[in-house]
């Protein structure tokens, strides 16, 4: 149980890349792509420092993951792809409109409802992959196999 099996350390790269990519890659490649008429930078601006910081945040997560021995490595898992999951629900898909993020300040009042959805979306995302883990046993080693 405390050895690292090769399925473990599939386990782990790949919960750590799904975070890395997600947050660090994918994210500011988006809000670049998605402003890229108000914005004078070209990509590369954003896409290098945004890789390196994907690369190194990668090499992190995983190896925390290695170091983690027996069930804290599962958990450890398991709480990265629910917060990858999460990440990425929220940022495809739950996109909030705050205006113009010119510096002027946001009315976070009108954004309570908001904020209580997104609280909960994240819980249930992160708690997810938990709740598979224990109760699904199987079902979640096959699939832990492929994430």
């Amino acid at each position: 149980m405390g050895e690292l099996s090769h399925k473990g350390a599939w386990r782990v790269l790949l919960s750590a890349l799904l975070v890395a990519v997600t947050f660090f890659v994918f994210g500011p490649v988006e809000i670049y792509i998605s402003n890229m008429t108000e914005l004078w930078f070209p990509i590369q601006d954003v896409l290098f420092p945004s890789v390196l910081a994907g690369i190194a945040a990668f090499a992190l997560l995983a190896l925390v993951g290695f170091l983690l021995r027996g069930r804290w490595r599962e958990w450890y898992c398991c709480l990265l792809t629910g917060v990858g999951i999460a990440l990425y629900i929220q940022g495809n898909f739950l996109q909030t409109d705050y205006g113009v993020l010119d510096g002027r300040e946001i009315p976070w009042e009108a954004y309570r409802t908001v904020a209580v959805w997104n609280t909960i979306l994240w819980i249930v995302c992160i708690a997810l992959p938990f709740v598979i883990r224990w109760k699904r046993k199987k079902q979640y080693q096959s699939g832990a196999a492929l994430v």
